[in-house]
C-alpha cells in the first residue's frame, strides 16, 4: 500500500493533468475491447494479411481485451486494485500500438489499388498513437510539463490532423460507406431520405471542412478548434450506432472513439494550460 501511495504522488497517474490522463486511458481502453470483436470473429486486415495464422486473432483479442480492461479500471482512482491494473494494462500499450499500426499498414497495403483504402495510416493514426502516447504520458515517473509536454502534445497535434486529412480526403472523393452513414442515419434519426447526389454534396462540404480544420489546429492552438474536432470526431463515430444500431455498430463506434477522444484530451490540457 504504502509503494502505491508513494509511487502515484511521483508519476503522472495523479499530476496536474490527471482530467486529462484519464480521458485518455478511458479512450484507449475502449479502442481495444471495440477492436477485439472482429478478431474474435476472425475478421480483420492483419489477419487478412499474414493469411489467417491459426490462433492469431483469439491471441490479438486477448491482448486487447486485457489491456482495454484493465486500463478502464485504471480510470479509478479510488482503489488501489485499479490504481495496480491500470498499470499492468500500461504495460501492454506497446504492442496494442503496435497493432493497431501494422493494423493500418496492412489495410494499406491490402487495398492499394482502393483509392477509398489508400489513406489508412492517415485515418488510423490517432488509433496506434493514442496508446503509444498514454504509455510515455504514464511511464517517466514524473509531471507531464516543459519539453515533454510539447512534444507529447505535438505528437498528438499531428496524429488528429492526418486523421481528418484522410477522412477529409475520402469525403472529398464520395466514398460509398460515408454516403450509406449520411443516408441510413438521416431516415433511421429525422425520417428523411436524402438523395445520393444531396449525400454526396454534405460529403464536399464534410471533406472541405476537415481539411480547414486539420491545418488550424496545427497553426493555432485554439481551444475552440479542438473542442470542434472532439466533438465531431465523437459524432461521426457515433453514427456507426445510428446506422447499424448498438447490436451490430457498437464496435465499429468504439474503435472510432480516439477520432474524438484524442482531441478532446488536447482541449483539457489546452484547457488547463490556459
Amino acid at each position: 500500500h504504502l509503494i502505491l501511495t508513494a509511487n502515484s504522488q511521483i508519476c503522472s497517474i495523479d499530476d496536474d493533468h490527471s482530467c486529462a490522463l484519464r480521458s485518455l486511458k478511458l479512450v484507449v481502453g475502449v479502442l481495444c475491447l471495440g477492436s477485439a470483436q472482429p478478431l474474435l470473429m476472425g475478421e480483420g486486415d492483419i489477419l487478412d494479411w499474414s493469411g489467417s495464422v491459426r490462433g492469431a486473432g483469439e491471441l490479438l483479442a486477448i491482448l486487447l481485451v486485457t489491456s482495454g480492461i484493465a486500463l478502464l479500471f485504471g480510470v479509478y482512482q479510488g482503489c488501489r486494485w485499479c490504481r495496480l491494473l491500470a498499470w499492468s494494462g500500461w504495460a501492454l500499450l506497446p504492442l496494442v500500438s503496435m497493432f493497431f499500426l501494422l493494423n493500418a499498414f496492412c489495410r494499406w497495403q491490402l487495398n492499394f489499388d482502393n483509392p477509398f483504402k489508400q489513406g489508412a495510416l492517415l485515418n488510423h493514426a490517432v488509433r496506434f498513437t493514442a496508446p503509444a502516447v498514454l504509455f510515455v504520458w504514464m511511464w517517466p515517473c514524473r509531471k507531464m510539463d516543459g519539453q515533454g509536454f510539447s512534444t507529447t502534445l505535438w505528437f498528438m497535434r499531428v496524429a488528429v490532423s492526418a486523421t481528418f486529412w484522410g477522412h477529409g480526403l475520402n469525403a472529398l472523393r464520395g466514398s460509398p460507406s460515408h454516403v450509406e452513414l449520411i443516408q441510413v442515419t438521416s431516415i433511421n434519426i429525422f425520417n428523411h431520405a436524402i438523395s445520393s447526389p444531396m449525400a454526396d454534396s454534405i460529403l464536399d462540404a464534410i471533406g472541405f471542412f476537415d481539411f480547414v480544420i486539420a491545418i488550424l489546429f496545427l497553426a493555432r492552438q485554439w481551444r475552440a478548434v479542438a473542442l470542434w474536432m472532439a466533438i465531431w470526431g465523437f459524432v461521426t463515430a457515433a453514427s456507426r450506432l445510428t446506422t447499424y444500431g448498438i447490436g451490430e455498430g457498437w464496435a465499429g463506434a468504439a474503435i472510432r472513439i480516439a477520432n474524438g477522444g484524442l482531441p478532446y484530451v488536447i482541449w483539457l490540457l489546452w484547457r488547463r494550460r490556459a
